[in-house]
C-alpha cells in the first residue's frame, strides 16, 4: 500500500528529481525490533526523466533501517544491487552489520523481496551467504556496554 509520495527537483536542466514512496509491511506494526515494518523508497531521475537509482529502505517498528538496497538502474534488465543489513537486539543495540559482500546472493526481485522481509520463513538465511561477505558482530558486557566488534569474513 502506497501512503503518499512526494518529489523534489533540484533545478535547471541538469537537475536530479528525487521521489519518496512510503509502504507497510506485515500490517505496520510489531513489537519486534526486528521486523521490518515500513518501507521507503527513494527514486532518483535525471533531468530528462531517465531512472538513475532507487534505493529501499526496510525500517523496523523505531524507524531503525535493518535492511538497505541500492539499485543501479531500476528498469534494466539484469538486477543490480547492494544490500546492506543490521540485525539488532530488543533494547535496540546493533549485534551484527552486514556488508554488500554478505549478501552477493541477492541479484533478482524476487530475492530482493525476501532480504527487505527478513523476518517471513527463512528469508534472512536465504538472502545471507553462507561463508563469503564481511560481517562485523557486536557484543554487549553484563553492564549493556559494547565489547570489541568481530569481524567475520
Amino acid at each position: 500500500t502506497v501512503n503518499g509520495s512526494c518529489g523534489h527537483c533540484s533545478g535547471g536542466t541538469t537537475g536530479e528529481k528525487v521521489t519518496f514512496y512510503y509502504m507497510s509491511l506485515n500490517s505496520g506494526t510489531s513489537s519486534n525490533t526486528s521486523v521490518v515494518v515500513n518501507l521507503v523508497v527513494v527514486d532518483k531521475s535525471d533531468s530528462q526523466s531517465a531512472n538513475v537509482s532507487r534505493t529501499i529502505f526496510g525500517l523496523n517498528n523505531r524507524g531503525t533501517a535493518l535492511r538497505e538496497v541500492l539499485i543501479a538502474d531500476p528498469t534494466a534488465g539484469t538486477l543490480v544491487a547492494w544490500c546492506h543489513s543490521l540485525i539488532v537486539d530488543s533494547s535496540q543495540r546493533m549485534t551484527e552489520r552486514r556488508e554488500p559482500s554478505a549478501h552477493t546472493i541477492v541479484d533478482s526481485t524476487a530475492e530482493v523481496e525476501s532480504f527487505l522481509n527478513p523476518s517471513a520463513a527463512t528469508n534472512d538465511a536465504d538472502t545471507l551467504n553462507d561463508s563469503d561477505g564481511l560481517v562485523t558482530l557486536y557484543e554487549f558486557n553484563a553492564d549493556g556496554l559494547e565489547c570489541s566488534p568481530k569481524t567475520d569474513p
